[in-house]
């Protein structure tokens, strides 16, 4: 009966052990995969002292597939492709055939360019909200990385278009205080962060928030010690 008590616990032992550890495998996975917080790779992109409150990448489907507005543009590519073809099928000169197809392939590479670069850029472009800043960086061999600090955001704007909506994502657009956003380049000639296709996006723009009304009463505190 000993040994059998002795095997019985043993068994359970084992069985709980197992059981967490599952468990543990679980809530790693799970957290590897949680949208909130991806693990960067530009962590090295973090100034001494500067906490890191979220990473992300864009969503490859509404971040690469051309929103449905462009259908209109397809569309009179599909004609003009269509009376080009037709027309040099016959005898054309030759001059009246280079000017069809040079705006043809013009057409083709003006409604293809953005996710074309979207999806060779994809892979190297990450967004990460600290305590300080906003960074986003793009790229494959040459990264290029833009940052605003949180002090000079004055609004966060959604902005969520066909593809996104039916991917539960958006794109976060960031206002400074002087009227430029990150849709254009601001007044210095410096393109703004913005952080396209995101996951959750009104999650991300409450913690942007959040972190900007903090960082505002810091500044303000500190200019108070001053006086």
């Amino acid at each position: 009966m000993v040994e059998l008590s002795a095997l019985s616990d043993g068994a359970i032992q084992f069985f709980m052990k197992t059981n967490v550890s599952r468990n543990s495998d679980q809530s790693q996975k799970t957290s590897e995969y949680s949208p909130t917080m991806a693990e960067p790779q530009g962590r090295s992109l973090l100034e001494p002292g500067e906490t890191l409150l979220w990473s992300g990448k864009p969503m490859v489907t509404p971040y690469v597939v051309p929103s449905p507005r462009i259908l209109p543009a397809l569309i009179f590519l599909a004609i003009w492709g269509f009376v080009f073809f037709g027309f040099t099928s016959g005898s054309a000169p030759l001059e009246f055939i280079i000017i069809p197809l040079l705006v043809l392939i013009i057409m083709i590479v003006a409604i293809f360019w953005i996710p074309l670069k979207h999806l060779f850029f994809y892979r190297g472009t990450e967004y990460m909200v600290t305590d300080r800043r906003i960074i986003s960086q793009t790229g494959t061999r040459g990264i290029k990385v833009t940052s605003m600090d949180l002090a000079h955001i004055h609004q966060v704007y959604v902005t969520v278009n066909f593809m996104e909506r039916r991917s539960n994502a958006g794109t976060i657009i960031l206002q400074t205080a002087d009227g430029n956003a990150t849709n254009r380049v601001g007044r210095a000639g410096v393109s703004l962060p913005r952080l396209e296709s995101v996951e959750d996006p009104y999650s991300v723009k409450k913690l942007i928030e959040e972190a900007v009304t903090k960082k505002g009463s810091e500044v303000e505190q500190a200019n108070r010690s001053f006086r």
